[in-house]
């Protein structure tokens, strides 16, 4: 192959010209300011988006744990209610004497008392899913429940819903010194409650808690309290404030702020008193009211149901959505890659035409050297190798000190 054959080879090899080469070739930038700016903007969102679409998917993949970690517990209370029913059925047989339908009650009442408690358990990070939500705070508290007499502060937790505290009771605070127990009463439905027995009074600047569970209720105490000193008077508040007998998880799927980019999934309050009206009065100690309450149980039973499909269909919309983000995500960092897969191809074309372009100063310099050569030949040997080698080392040159001023030019580019 000759040596012009050659060059046409590699210069038709080349990419064709582009307006970045343009730029080059009159000392311009390879990337000017403005196109680094833009790059950059555009990087800088896609990496922003990822981000954030990232911390949705953690969000939802709790949510969803959330939902799974509720489903489990109401399964616990379906099967209660499931024994329930057949002990409901036994209970209304005409034939049974009195004796067997107390046995039949017993299991009845340990079996309701465990749906509560089921309830109750049932928790994400230490929080009561099923207990609903309310915003109760004790108001017009009695002189000798304040905190100069040891009750630092009356606080609800989610577990005091409308069944055991409404905006309006008012409830009485009772210390007994002998057996050292708080009892809690609804004066408004006449329910009550009692504490464990307070071991001590906290040391001066401590706090301790004292918990009545069944109403969500704490009683904080300070050093001020006496464990040998009655509560029996002036010892009521007023409760104030509204509750929910669900949870509201909105989720963010999307990183703007319209309806679209949301998903809402309710958790339903899971009680007795909110499965059915009557369920947590009733009882199986005769026919007539073994049948009414075998009705309670169908009513909690589809409330049940109820709650596992809005359960499952909420799982089932954060897996979809979950999907859907997976798939932006790896969108936009295959976005991310085509930037850089765009820039490293730009300077590989700029790289080949640099090449081509003074290979040809490389080429012309070889003819040089067949003149020289000619010139050898007559007799001119020492000029001749002299106009040879400097012919090399100046298309060399030509050729080295493109490549650099290329390559430098491209970093500094990237800088």
């Amino acid at each position: 192959m000759s040596l012009t054959s050659i060059s046409a080879t590699i210069t038709s090899a080349a990419p064709s010209e582009s307006p970045s080469l343009k730029r080059l070739s009159f000392g311009a930038r390879f990337i000017e300011p403005a196109d680094r700016i833009v790059t950059a903007g555009v990087d800088q969102n896609l990496t922003r988006e990822i981000q954030a679409l990232n911390q949705i998917s953690r969000n939802a993949g709790e949510v969803s744990s959330i939902l799974q970690a509720a489903s489990a517990s109401v399964t616990l209370i379906d099967d209660n209610l499931t024994r329930m029913a057949v002990l409901a059925d036994q209970a209304a047989d005409l034939n049974l004497s009195s004796a067997e339908r107390g046995i039949l009650h017993e299991e009845f009442a340990e079996l309701r008392a465990e749906i509560d408690e089921y309830a109750g358990a049932a928790k994400f990070a230490n929080s009561p899913i099923l207990d609903g939500a309310n915003s109760f705070s004790a108001t017009s508290i009695g002189s000798n429940i304040q905190s100069g007499d040891g009750i630092q502060a009356l606080t609800f937790d989610s577990r005091a819903g409308d069944e055991f505290a409404a905006s309006g009771d008012s409830i009485a605070v009772v210390y007994n010194s002998t057996s050292d127990i708080f009892t809690v009463t609804n004066l408004s439905t006449g329910r009550s409650a009692d504490s464990n027995a307070v071991a001590s009074a906290p040391g001066a600047g401590e706090t301790s808690d004292v918990v009545i569970e069944e109403f969500g209720l704490t009683l904080q105490l300070n050093s001020s309290f006496s464990t040998s000193t009655d509560i029996t008077a002036n010892n009521t508040f007023q409760v104030s404030g509204s509750a929910s007998n669900q949870v509201d998880l909105a989720l963010r799927i999307g990183t703007s702020t319209g309806a679209v980019d949301e998903i809402s999934v309710d958790l339903q309050r899971i009680r007795v008193a909110t499965l059915a009206a009557n369920l947590q009065h009733d009882d199986l100690l005769t026919s007539a009211t073994a049948v009414n309450t075998a009705d309670s149980i169908e009513t909690a039973q589809e409330t049940i149901a109820s709650f596992q499909n809005a359960t499952r269909a909420g799982l089932n919309r954060i897996s979809r959505a979950l999907d859907g983000i997976e798939n932006t995500v790896s969108n936009y960092e295959a976005a991310k890659a085509d930037l850089i897969d765009i820039a490293d191809g730009t300077a590989q074309q700029l790289l080949h035409q640099l090449i081509a372009e003074n290979v040809n100063s490389v080429l012309n310099s070889t003819d040089n050297v067949s003149d020289a050569l000619s010139q050898f030949s007559t007799g001119g040997a020492s000029a001749a190798l002299a106009s040879s080698s400097a012919a090399f080392t100046g298309g060399a040159a030509a050729l080295t000190g493109g490549t650099s001023s290329l390559l430098s030019t491209i970093q500094t580019s990237e800088k």
